[in-house]
């Protein structure tokens, strides 16, 4: 799967979902913002909800799996995140 066949996937969920999980943000950062995807990588996304659920994020986490079939880490972004987090996803973050 390319990065523009992520991205594209990335914004139909955001589409489908946003009001059901309130989410405010979605996108991407690490490995495939920066195109390099191989078989091994796992798509690393940063997402901002209106209210703070862990259970939403781990729903969100397996709906992106399931649909794209890759390993998924996901990050809450929030105030007092990790401040190398922050500046990592600043710099390669990929909004959808």
């Amino acid at each position: 799967m390319s990065v523009d066949e992520i991205i594209s996937a990335l914004k139909q969920y955001k589409q489908d979902h946003q009001k059901e999980y309130g989410i405010k943000s979605l996108g991407i950062f690490g490995s495939v913002s920066k195109g390099e995807i191989s078989k091994n990588s796992d798509l690393d996304i940063f997402v901002e909800l209106e209210k703070p659920d862990l259970f939403l994020l781990a729903d969100i986490k397996q709906d992106i799996e399931q649909d794209l079939n890759i390993p998924v880490d996901i990050v809450r972004m929030r105030e007092n995140m990790n401040p190398l987090l922050q500046k990592i996803i600043a710099r390669d973050g990929i909004y959808v």
